[in-house]
This record gives C-alpha cells, sequence and structure tokens, in this order.
C-alpha cells in the first residue's frame, strides 16, 4: 500500500492522456500536475458569467469578429463546453516556470479571440481576461495581446478591485510598498517571487498567495501538501486497524474475505476512493480541496 505512489502515476498518467508534455521527477510530478491543472477551465460545470462595467463599456467598440469570439467563449462556458481551443498552446508545453504568471498569483486566465490574428504575429491581437471562482466566471476586460508577452496589467487588478474587491487580498492597513515597481518588473519578479502590489493607497498581495523560486504558486504547495497529508492519514489508518476493516466488511457484506485487503488509490468524481481490486472493495475517503 503506498497512496502517494499511486497518486503519482494517476498524475503523470493523467498528463499523458491531455497530450501534456512532463520531464520532472516523481517527486515534483504532483506539483505540475495540480499547477497545470489548475489553467484548465472544467467543462462540467454550467458557469454563471458577471461582466465587469469596464467590459461592458468596452465590448460595444470591438469589432463584431472580437465580439463573436467572445459571445462564443461565454455560450460554451455556460453550456458545460469546452473552451481550451481557446486558450494559450502553453497548457501543452513541458513545464516552464515564466509562463502563466498572471494565472499563477492573481487567479487571472486569459482566452484569444477565436480566429482573429494579428497579421505579423500570427496570434490573437486581442485577449479576454477573467477570473474562475468555483461555478462563477467573471469577465475582467479585453485587451491587446501584451508585447513581449508581459501579461501583469496593473489596470486589470483595478477593474477587478472596482467590480469585485472580494476577489483580491487587500493587505489591512498598508498603504505603500517599499519598492514601487512597474508593470513589466512586476511580470518579471512575480514568476519566482512573491510581489506586492500598489493600487492607489492600497496594497494588494497575490491572491494565490505568490509563487515559490521554482515558479509553482504556493496555493499549489498547499493543496498537495494538504491531500499527501491526507492520504497518510488515511493508509496508516488502514494499515493499523486491518483485522478491524475486515470484520465491519464482513458484517456490511456477503463478501468472504480470506486474506487482507490490498489497497490501491483511484479517483472517482475528485473523491480519492481506496480500492481493492481482488474483492472489488471501494472505501471512500475524501474530497479533493
Amino acid at each position: 500500500m503506498d497512496f502517494k505512489q499511486d497518486l503519482i502515476e494517476i498524475a503523470k498518467d493523467g498528463l499523458v492522456e491531455m497530450g501534456i508534455k512532463n520531464s520532472v521527477s516523481d517527486e515534483d510530478v504532483l506539483y505540475y500536475y495540480i499547477d497545470r491543472m489548475s489553467r484548465f477551465i472544467d467543462h462540467n460545470v454550467s458557469y454563471i458569467i458577471k461582466h465587469s462595467n469596464e467590459f461592458s463599456n468596452n465590448f460595444a467598440i470591438l469589432t463584431k469578429q472580437q465580439q463573436s469570439g467572445i459571445m462564443e467563449i461565454e455560450r460554451r462556458l455556460m453550456n458545460r463546453e469546452p473552451i481550451t481551443d481557446f486558450l494559450s498552446k502553453t497548457l501543452f508545453w513541458d513545464v516552464h516556470k515564466n509562463i502563466d504568471t498572471l494565472l499563477k498569483n492573481w487567479n487571472i486566465h486569459h482566452a484569444h479571440l477565436s480566429d482573429e490574428k494579428d497579421t505579423r504575429s500570427g496570434r490573437s491581437s486581442h485577449l479576454l481576461f477573467f477570473i474562475q471562482e468555483q461555478e462563477t466566471i467573471y469577465f475582467i476586460d479585453i485587451l491587446k495581446h501584451p508585447e513581449k508577452n508581459n501579461f501583469f496589467k496593473r489596470e486589470l487588478l483595478e477593474v477587478v478591485y472596482n467590480n469585485w474587491p472580494y476577489l483580491v487580498r487587500k493587505i489591512p492597513g498598508a498603504t505603500k510598498v517599499l519598492k514601487p515597481l512597474n508593470d513589466r518588473e512586476i511580470h518579471e519578479e512575480s514568476s519566482k517571487k512573491v510581489i506586492l502590489v500598489q493600487l492607489g493607497d492600497k496594497v494588494l498581495m497575490p491572491t494565490s498567495l505568490g509563487v515559490t523560486a521554482s515558479g509553482i504558486s504556493i496555493q499549489t504547495y498547499r493543496t498537495v501538501s494538504y491531500i499527501l497529508e491526507m492520504l497518510d492519514k488515511w493508509q496508516d489508518h488502514f494499515q493499523n486497524n486491518m483485522m478491524q476493516l475486515l470484520e465491519d466488511i464482513r458484517k456490511q457484506t456477503s463478501i468472504d474475505l480470506d486474506m487482507p485487503l490490498q489497497l490501491t488509490l483511484t479517483i472517482e468524481n475528485n473523491l480519492f476512493i481506496a480500492y481493492d481490486e481482488n474483492y472489488q472493495i471501494k472505501i471512500p475517503m475524501f474530497y479533493d480541496p
């Protein structure tokens, strides 16, 4: 029984199934997997869509093609259809700590608007920026694709704070940072450490609590740590109470158990399950946080 190794194999198989390159070690693959999955949008949810005032104002002056791309994204989100083809192709790249730091730090996703491309670069000329919070998606604004992929834009945080202040982390009592940085500097620095952002007379800290030197969000580290801690507790429980577990199963079922359970880890509908293939017994443990 080795639930941690089972989970590592599940993560590795999941990356392969999704066509995501992976060259990290077994020790790091869980952090990489959770970090990468946070960049996808679960299409098994029918989302409620909310628009900022800035988004609504700017939508009216977009081209018909740009409007069409946004309406298609919104339609899919509301109708449980994937929007993966609107997201960045870097989703499927190998590990790269400098990618999507806006999402890793501030939970702000971006989507490309359909096939509307810049003729010189071949990439979408405009991007939709949004936040997903449980079953609600907040459309922040539509901006031009940043030069040199400097994705951090202070104006996006300003829009979020002005429309939905509960989606950001304001540091109580703080009115200034010791070393003010411009947007380009914040983009570069926030890929490897925690950066505080001055917003008028307010100071914000990253929604995800920032990233580590390896480029993995602290939120991801906390999630993985919680999962591994819970798996250790359940594994110890099963190992220390196997005879009682067998007796409980005998009382509740008609299965004739003549040997100890050989439990492995499986996941079904975000529920961690201890599974014995010989007896086809499933023991629910806990939900993915």
